[in-house]
């Protein structure tokens, strides 16, 4: 369980740089690792077994928050990798 707990703050860190304006970066953090939590509470023994599972949902779920809007702070549109 600490090993996911790591694995979870450390994707969750790195949406810290592409908070949107109009959300404050701690909720986004909050309202993401609250998701990724309760994804893992529900599937435990799944992704107790499988790991790439568990790595595909917290990256699915960490990018997904940069890509809810249409605008970003800095004027341009959409996610620019």
């Amino acid at each position: 369980m600490r090993k996911i707990f790591l694995l979870t703050s450390i994707l969750l860190l790195s949406v810290l740089g592409v908070a949107r304006a109009e959300v404050a970066p701690e909720e986004l953090v909050r309202k993401t690792a609250d998701e990724i939590l309760v994804e893992i509470k529900a599937h435990r023994d799944l992704y107790a077994r499988d790991f790439a599972r568990l790595y595909k949902m917290a990256d699915e779920k960490v990018l997904s928050t940069r890509h809810t809007s249409d605008n970003q702070p800095d004027g341009s549109e959409g996610c620019t990798f």
